[in-house]
């Protein structure tokens, strides 16, 4: 058993340097135990990181793409573990789930120069890697012949081209860095938000990131690791500020940065853009509002997975089932699954068995596989599944809904369970007759959401053309091949084309591209 952590206290860092104040914010764990103590900046703290990042954007202008995935790759290799039993406590992890967790960002750090390959190529290849093929990978990578430098490295990246000439002439259409982008994660986005700023510096942006107060530990370690790597002053900042006693600095950084990527519920993200006009206007009408042009909003969405000529669902069973418990991030965990008529009883019967094996306990015990359905959330799964009983859903596997891991039948479309996260460990079980109803069940089930795209779908499949088709038909930010939705989709096109362009700024003319 791992020993119960004690009071940690953290500083912010502007700049690349450690900041403290005297007024600080606790940070506390899913049942409300102060953990950490982290400081509470000023308002000139935040202006510092801005002048900063301006600063930090001409150094970025100088490295190049080689130079920076370097970096990346050698701040793999600071990740100690140091903060895993406080990112457990305070999101209701599994110790055995932060370990894993951290095994990706640290092989997304190794491998960012692939990974950006693949993303701006967007295509599939056949490959004699056996690495790649052993993590389901079909990819065949052209990183040996990567851009001299980053503008040219945006510009060939979203034509499709790539060259090793040093041409220093810039093509009549070409994408340049945003300048300034502000990432503001939500704690359940510990492998999203490592993504998105991995991929502002890369294609030169420098990034200001308001930590999350729930779960700050993620970012300032990345950070750490990155300037230790050898990160250029100013490219980087982590902030944390009250946002109930100053909640206009979160207005601030949004509207002074050039682009921003939220992650969070939709009302949190409108909260911070709109906070100028909540005394002025209806509260309910600020949420009917727009989330504004220069916010890339990863709000809702949720996760779901796909089964389709698939033999071996044992192995899915296990791999969903995993993804079904990873409570605290429950956007990326998988809502419910799709399986073609007849196949249903075969699919659960293999997902009773693999959810059987699974542990139940302490969080910080290392042998845990089921992470903490937080007290504060049960009454809002408790209202999903009426709702979802009301529609006719049956619950036909498991018996604590909040502890251990239950599925439910029947469910209708219109059910808050098919549009929701449910923050307990649930799966709910979808039929359809051919795969185009199943993609437009998946499609549908998202016409709520803003941005009108799932977050991430799972697509488990023994044919690759399947796969082609779910990339091509599905509106989504991530579409993974045979794999869980708990894992990043570094190397989904969809995941890195669509940051991609948001990241960076159309010059020359419209974009005309493959």
């Amino acid at each position: 058993m791992t020993e119960k952590n004690e009071v940690k206290e953290l500083e912010c860092i502007v700049n690349g340097e450690a900041v403290n104040s005297e007024d600080k914010i606790p940070i506390k764990n899913i049942y409300g135990d102060v953990i950490a103590n982290i400081p509470d900046l000023s308002s000139y703290q935040i202006t510092r990181a801005i002048m900063g990042a301006r600063k930090g954007k001409k150094e970025l202008d100088k490295i190049t793409f080689d130079e920076i995935s370097d970096i990346f790759s050698k701040a793999a290799q600071y990740y100690n573990g140091g903060y895993e039993n406080y990112i457990a406590e305070s999101r209701g992890n599994t110790l055995k789930q932060v370990r894993e967790s951290r095994e990706g960002i640290k092989y997304m750090l190794s491998n960012f120069r692939d990974i950006i390959d693949y993303a701006f190529n967007g295509n599939f290849a056949q490959t004699k890697d056996k690495k790649l093929q052993d993590k389901g990978h079909n990819h065949k990578s052209n990183s040996k012949f990567m851009p001299f430098n980053l503008k040219n490295l945006i510009y060939n990246a979203f034509n499709g081209e790539f060259t090793k000439k040093n041409d220093e002439t810039l093509p009549e259409r070409y994408y340049e860095p945003k300048g300034i982008v502000t990432i503001i994660p939500s704690s359940t986005t510990r492998e999203i938000a490592p993504f998105s700023v991995l991929s502002a510096l890369a294609v030169g942006n420098s990034v200001i990131v308001k930590a999350d107060s729930k779960e700050p530990f993620s970012s300032l370690e990345l950070a750490e690791n990155l300037y230790n790597a050898g990160l250029p002053e100013g490219s980087l900042s982590v902030l944390l500020w009250d946002t109930k006693k100053k909640p206009e600095l979160g207005e601030k950084l949004v509207n002074i940065s050039d682009s921003s990527i939220l992650f969070g519920y939709d009302e949190t993200i409108k909260k911070i853009a709109y906070n100028g006009l909540k005394n002025k206007i209806d509260k309910d009408y600020i949420n009917e509002l727009p989330i504004p042009s220069n916010i890339v909003a990863f709000g809702d969405g949720r996760s779901k997975s796909l089964i389709w000529d698939c033999e071996n669902l044992d192995v899915v069973a296990e791999k969903i089932a995993r993804s079904v418990t990873y409570i605290p991030s429950a956007c990326i965990k998988t809502q419910y699954v799709v399986v073609p008529k007849g196949k249903s009883d075969e699919f659960i019967e293999a997902y009773k068995k693999a959810a059987g094996k699974l542990k139940t306990g302490e969080l910080l015990d290392p042998e845990t596989d089921v992470g903490h359905a937080i007290p504060k959330n049960r009454e809002m799964v408790d209202s999903i599944l009426k709702n979802a009983e009301n529609f006719g859903a049956e619950k036909i596997y498991g018996e604590n809904v909040y502890e251990t891991p239950t599925m439910f039948y029947n469910l209708h479309p219109e059910s808050v369970f098919i549009k929701e996260e449910i923050p307990a460990p649930t799966l709910g079980i979808v039929e359809a007759d051919s795969l185009d109803e199943a993609i437009n069940f998946i499609n549908s089930s998202v016409k709520h959401s803003p941005s009108k795209k799932s977050l991430k779908v799972g697509v488990y499949t023994d044919n690759i053309d399947i796969y082609r088709k779910a990339l091509k038909d599905l509106n989504t930010h991530s579409v993974l091949y045979n794999k869980p939705t708990t894992e990043m989709g570094i190397f989904s096109p969809h995941q890195g084309m669509y940051l991609f362009q948001e990241l960076t700024n159309l010059k020359g003319g419209e974009y005309g591209g493959t």
